[in-house]
């Protein structure tokens, strides 16, 4: 049970965002600033990247329009994410998009929570050709999820069967695979925290969906899992990726060097830095790790449990707010950064971290009414990047400088 809700959370904060916000009741949106307050990204080894993801399922409503009035997906609204994701010093983007699978049925569910359209926003390819266009690498996430939830999937396998699920999930994914291709994207994400799918029981699903989708995409290719255990599905992907969010302490921490140390007794007693480690060892695959840190905190990536209980039990009415500690978010980014530049540099080829949200760009987000307090909590006291300019400026006085940069000793 633990683990299932450690796992819900992880992909909530892959899936959903919330930006940064202020701690007063009813903050203004800021708007993105300009590239003067950056310092110049460092170049980069070849073979090194470091990832922003833009959560980009499917369009929001036509009447969802941000601060300047676009419309909250379209190429207006999000083209100056990209701009910013670029001046803070990533080296390209994860557009996140989804495999969304009906539990019962086993089928793509597009159209399963009404009134929703979860086809791909009709800018998708626009904004791919916009970011190659400024030099940034782009990779797409096609998590497979519930077509009703957007979050973890539990399929019902007394309803179908497993090859059935998966023949439709390969001709979702190698349709969009042909067209990523075509639009020189960089790499696929097959899926990210399935983890209920991940033994070598169900391996042999995930090769089927590999090979076919090696037909027609020839970039590189990546699974995300967890740090509880690893994935034989990674001796088949061209990178490893491991969502590194575990909870370092339950209480409050503020020096930098003992943050880093929490990584090798973490507050589940795992040694984080020997666990990644020692996957490399045995699946020698160069890591793609991943991080999202929320503002909302009681220890060092201890979020309270009812931040999440709005989305979980849909509970829209609570219009308590949980505490933002703006110093400790800092310190688990750049805990985060020196950790891998100081103790896994080589094995290590990509960082990610999550996320711009176009869709939480709705004005009807940036208060606390009622109606959508579950929705506000993300945007003032979530992991949202898109107006959080402390946190885009820790993040860049890391990628301004070259891979491999640490100041503790």
């Amino acid at each position: 049970m633990k683990k299932l809700l450690t796992s819900l959370l992880l992909l909530l904060l892959i899936l959903t965002g919330c930006g940064g916000g202020g701690s007063s009741p009813e903050p203004v949106p800021i708007k993105l600033q300009p590239v003067s307050q950056f310092e110049s990204p460092a170049k980069l080894p070849a073979d090194k990247f470091r990832l922003a993801r833009i959560d980009y399922r499917f369009d929001t409503p036509a009447s969802n329009k941000d601060i300047n009035g676009n419309h909250t997906t379209s190429y207006d609204a999000v083209k100056p994410m990209i701009d910013n994701i670029k001046q803070v010093g990533f080296t390209g983007v994860i557009f996140q998009l989804q495999t969304p699978i009906n539990k019962d049925t086993g089928l793509v569910g597009l159209h399963d929570q009404a009134p929703n359209d979860k086809t791909l926003p009709k800018d998708t390819w626009k904004l791919i050709d916009y970011a190659k266009s400024q030099g940034l690498s782009v990779w797409i996430s096609l998590s497979i999820v519930d077509s009703v939830t957007d979050c973890f999937l539990t399929p019902d396998f007394k309803k179908y069967t497993e090859q059935q699920m998966f023949s439709n999930i390969i001709t979702y994914q190698k349709n969009i695979a042909t067209v990523a291709q075509q639009h020189l994207v960089d790499g696929l994400f097959i899926s990210e925290g399935n983890y209920n799918l991940e033994s070598y029981d169900h391996l042999f699903y995930w090769q089927q969906l590999i090979s076919e989708l090696r037909k027609v995409f020839s970039g590189k290719l990546s699974y995300t899992t967890y740090l509880f255990e690893p994935t034989s599905i990674w001796n088949h992907v061209d990178y490893a990726s491991i969502s590194v969010n575990h909870t370092l302490s339950k209480t409050p921490i503020y020096d930098l060097k003992s943050i880093m140390n929490l990584y090798y007794n973490d507050a589940s007693n795992i040694n984080e830095i020997q666990r990644i480690k020692d996957f490399y060892m045995v699946y020698g695959k160069k890591f793609i790790l991943v991080s999202s840190p929320i503002l909302a905190d009681i220890g060092v990536g201890n979020t309270p449990q009812n931040f999440w209980d709005n989305v979980i039990n849909n509970i829209w009415t609570n219009i308590s707010l949980p505490q933002i500690d703006k110093e400790m978010h800092s310190l688990k980014i750049r805990a985060f950064l020196e950790v891998v530049h100081k103790y896994l540099p080589d094995i290590t080829d990509g960082v990610v971290f999550s996320e711009y949200s176009p869709w939480l760009q709705h004005v009807s987000f940036t208060t606390p009414k009622t109606n959508d307090v579950g929705v506000y909590k993300y945007y003032c006291c979530g992991g949202d990047l898109t107006n959080n300019t402390d946190a885009q400026k820790t993040i860049n006085s890391y990628f301004s400088k070259p891979w491999g940069y640490y100041t503790v000793q």
